[in-house]
């Protein structure tokens, strides 16, 4: 369960990365995921997966400050449910399905299958962004896993699937999850994001047919997201627990010179509760 959050909307050079300090990250990131997914020779033993059935009930309320010009900070408070059983999730936020499992003394993983809803622009129905409808698509592909005892990794490939803009995101990042008192988790990670022409064009272009006084026509080009993530877990009662998180994603300069944005950041906090039954 995710959420979002508040921020700044004047741009801030001071907290831009360099372009070519964010291709070095997410190469690494991603390299090194792929490396540490596909090269775990001599794989005996099998995750356990439980086959008992669970609901996961609950609801988040979620800040968000955009980069997208004039559109500014952003909440609301949404239900949450899910569904699990064995190596099948079905949820609101993502449906995936377990096709594979690996694990030595060193590290476990998984490879799964996943379907996941993807936003896009804010509202098409704002005159900043007439003519754009781009505010909703699904997305499928790969998520893979690998858990280390003092770290994680995580990465995904997907494209869309609707045609809305027959494009692919590849992502990774590597994670620490620190223990909290008896019972509650830190989880910190650091990431990168690679966006495709055409994702890219989905997210930030302007063609000539729908550039406005506003936003003038714009071509995006491939572009990457550096991506910072804390987030809190705590039980309270019996199957019952929140969630306190944070975010902040720093778009690269194609990303962030579209006349659509007027920053180059995004930034959300949320607080959620879930009951698993």
């Amino acid at each position: 369960m995710t959420l979002a959050a508040t921020s700044l909307h004047n741009r801030n050079p001071s907290l831009s990365l360099p372009l070519i300090s964010m291709k070095a990250l997410t190469a690494a990131a991603l390299l090194l995921s792929s490396l540490l997914v596909h090269g775990q020779g001599g794989v005996t033993d099998q995750l356990e997966t439980p086959e008992k059935a669970t609901w996961i009930v609950g609801a988040r309320v979620n800040f968000r400050d955009t980069a997208y010009r004039g559109v500014g900070t952003e909440w609301g408070i949404l239900p949450y449910i899910a569904y699990q059983k064995g190596k099948a999730h079905i949820g609101f936020d993502r449906i995936t399905y377990e096709l594979a499992t690996f694990g030595n003394e060193n590290a476990k993983g998984s490879l799964s299958a996943m379907i996941r809803p993807r936003t896009g622009r804010p509202d098409p129905d704002d005159d900043a962004f007439f003519g754009a409808d781009r505010d909703f698509s699904i997305d499928a592909g790969l998520r893979a896993r690998i858990d280390f005892p003092n770290f994680y990794l995580r990465s995904t490939l997907l494209a869309d699937v609707t045609g809305k803009y027959d494009g692919f995101s590849l992502a990774a990042r590597i994670g620490k999850v620190i223990p909290v008192g008896e019972y509650g988790s830190l989880d910190l990670s650091i990431g990168a994001a690679y966006f495709n022409e055409n994702l890219s064009e989905y997210l930030y272009g302007v063609s000539a047919s729908q550039a406005t006084l506003a936003s003038g026509i714009y071509d995006a080009g491939a572009t990457w997201r550096a991506t910072i993530d804390a987030r809190f877990l705590q039980p309270i009662f019996k199957n019952q627990f929140i969630v306190l998180g944070a975010s902040l994603r720093l778009l690269d300069s194609e990303a962030s010179d579209s006349t659509l944005l007027d920053d180059d950041k995004d930034v959300s906090v949320f607080v959620s509760y879930g009951w698993r039954f």
